[in-house]
């Protein structure tokens, strides 16, 4: 019998860490949302109240972090002051696209109360109904999930700046428990996709290639000045992901 390649064995080893990994996150989520998630609600539901007011300032600019338009922001700044890295801009657009898709899919579906709602009315969860209202479509944070996707992507491409983007989607994550509008698991497994997503576009066949299609439909190579390719779509060398030393 032949021995297992190394390629085999190294794909099953990452699989088999990804689906623990994934239960050990689902298990702690649970146990959020049977312990931690109604008290904190309640506390804050209170605090704020009698929050002073440079607390609510920051908190209200924090959660802009996770709109769509500071990752457009961020996209346009990548092109403008970074075009060697056209690609990896594409590439940051995808995770948070993906990101704020996926959030909603399951935001909408679950219908899982905004802590607000849970407190006034008594009940939890009612299937389907954030596809009617916003009160029912807390799981996940899509603002939080938006942040991070957005925050790893900048991150693996500027990493000496990867503690102010990390920090920035934090405090984008703590204002939507702050404002109570998400419960404590909500934040915390919307985090977590989104660093998943953010670091993970730049390794999965499928989003490479579609960020190929989409740069080379989008700018179409031209000659340079000095004749060569365009400087921008590059050669194979600059296709690779660069990370700043």
């Amino acid at each position: 019998m032949s021995e297992t390649s190394p390629s085999v064995r190294s794909y099953v080893q990452s699989q088999a860490f990804f689906a623990a990994s994934l239960v050990a996150v689902l298990a702690l989520a649970v146990v959020m949302m049977a312990f931690i998630d109604i008290p904190v609600a309640r506390f804050f539901e209170e605090y704020g109240r009698s929050r002073p007011s440079w607390l609510k300032s920051l908190s209200d600019g924090a959660r802009h972090y996770g709109q769509a338009f500071s990752a457009l922001l961020a996209f346009l700044t990548m092109l403008s002051l970074d075009p060697r890295r056209r690609k990896q801009a594409i590439l940051m657009a995808v995770a948070v696209i993906a990101a704020a898709l996926i959030t909603n899919v399951f935001k909408l579906t679950t219908g899982r109360a905004r802590p607000r709602m849970f407190l006034q009315e008594g009940q939890m969860w009612s299937a389907f109904k954030g596809f009617s209202t916003s009160a029912y479509a807390a799981l996940p944070s899509a603002h939080t999930a938006s942040a991070f996707a957005l925050s790893g992507a900048l991150s693996r491409n500027y990493p000496r700046g990867a503690w102010v983007f990390l920090a920035a989607a934090a405090l984008c994550g703590a204002s939507r428990v702050f404002d109570n509008v998400h419960y404590i698991s909500d934040v915390f497994l919307g985090g977590l996709l989104g660093l998943w997503l953010g670091y993970g576009v730049y390794r999965w066949r499928w989003s490479i290639s579609l960020a190929d299609s989409i740069e080379k439909s989008v700018w179409r190579l031209r000659p340079d000045p000095e004749g060569g390719r365009d400087a921008g779509s590059g050669s194979r060398e600059d296709d690779s992901i660069p990370d700043e030393k």
